[in-house]
């Protein structure tokens, strides 16, 4: 199972926002379904209190994880739809190893080098989400190190840091 990086998130954040159906999810037959998400902007919302950010953060995650793991198809299309129109695309760069840092520092890192798109996965095969990513180890990447389009879909995939990847 695979869920959406920070970019991902945003994008899909930005759709909904916009009240947009490009980013729904397919039906099957190649049209849009229709959103069942309110078109409303995000500053329309009040600003959570101190005592209620984290459980409405855990709210927007679960959020954005369900959606992905419903759509990671359309997900997937619409990052390579996003990076096509991109100016960049076609723009190369030397995406180092990401082996042995934790989720979120390879994230990091690989944004430096300009790689904007990124899923991680559980190595084990357990499908379990890394939700905090700190403490997940990557035990190997899709696409290899070397050079790569900045457009690549940079696939972690990763262990928690107390277990041994397969």
């Amino acid at each position: 199972m695979r869920r959406p990086n920070r970019a991902a998130a945003a994008i899909l954040l930005a759709c909904l926002a916009a009240g947009t159906t490009a980013c729904n999810s397919s039906n099957g037959d190649g049209k849009a379904a229709p959103s069942s998400a309110p078109a409303t902007p995000a500053a329309s919302s009040p600003a959570p209190t101190p005592s209620d950010t984290r459980s409405e953060a855990q709210k927007a995650q679960d959020t954005i994880f369900l959606r992905n793991e419903k759509n990671q198809e359309q997900l997937t299309r619409d990052i390579a739809a996003a990076a096509a129109n991109n100016p960049g695309a076609g723009q190369t760069a030397e995406l180092p190893s990401l082996v042995g840092m934790t989720v979120a520092g390879a994230q990091d890192v690989a944004e430096v080098f300009g790689f904007q798109h990124f899923v991680d996965e559980d190595a084990t095969g357990l499908d379990r989400p890394q939700v905090l990513e700190q403490q997940w180890r990557v035990c190997s990447q899709d696409p290899s190190p070397g050079t790569q389009p900045l457009e690549a879909l940079v696939t972690l995939h990763a262990v928690r840091h107390d277990e041994e990847c397969p």
